[in-house]
């Protein structure tokens, strides 16, 4: 069933904002289908997806401003990105951050350009010696 009939027979129901698909959905074309009914999309991305932080330094003053930091190694993440918490005797890492991606570019919709939040758990693990 396409996503409008879907959304115009569960609107009766329920108000939607996000569509939870598996990973073959988080491309460009599958974003902008849901994009295009004011929904956001929650889907794994490829492992070999290019992001990249807003760029954050200082505008040379010619030419187009930039736009894109430096590309994100998903393995080697910055700490400014850390989140970690405590819960009995668990640790979870998880680094989240606004990223861009050049083929995401949702420029010609309505309000602001797509921003990946990009969570990366990892391995759970006992803290003081437990295993």
């Amino acid at each position: 069933m396409p996503l409008r009939a879907f959304l115009k027979i569960i609107s009766t129901v329920l108000s939607l904002k996000y569509v939870v698909r598996d990973g073959h959905f988080g491309n460009f074309p599958s974003a902008w289908i849901v994009r295009q009914d004011n929904l956001h999309l929650l889907s794994k991305l490829r492992s070999a997806t290019a992001l990249y932080p807003v760029f954050e330094g200082e505008f040379c003053g010619t030419g187009r401003p930039t736009k894109y930091g430096d590309k994100i190694d998903v393995h080697k993440m910055n700490e400014k990105y850390l989140d970690t918490s405590i819960k009995n005797n668990l640790r979870t890492d998880i680094y989240q951050a606004p990223l861009l991606n050049k083929e995401f570019n949702f420029f010609n919709m309505p309000g602001a350009p797509l921003r990946l939040r990009l969570s990366i758990p990892s391995v759970f693990y006992r803290l003081n010696g437990g295993g």
